[in-house]
């Protein structure tokens, strides 16, 4: 899985599942939760657990 197809994959994990950030990392083929965050924090300049908050923020209804 190339670096922009795993990090799609997260981001569709994190945003339709309620899979744990560490459960997520383990089914993107991280070795732990750090080297995704990593990962992920060099691509989207926003941490896994910030980026579901924000989803989920973003589509909640009033």
């Amino acid at each position: 899985m190339t670096h922009g197809m795993r990090i799609e994959v997260e981001r569709t994990l994190l945003e339709k599942t309620s899979n744990s950030v560490p459960s997520v990392a383990v089914q993107c083929g991280f070795s732990d939760m750090e080297n995704m965050r990593r990962t992920y924090l060099s691509d989207a300049r926003i941490g896994p657990t910030e980026y579901r908050e924000q989803f989920t923020a973003s589509t909640e209804f009033p």
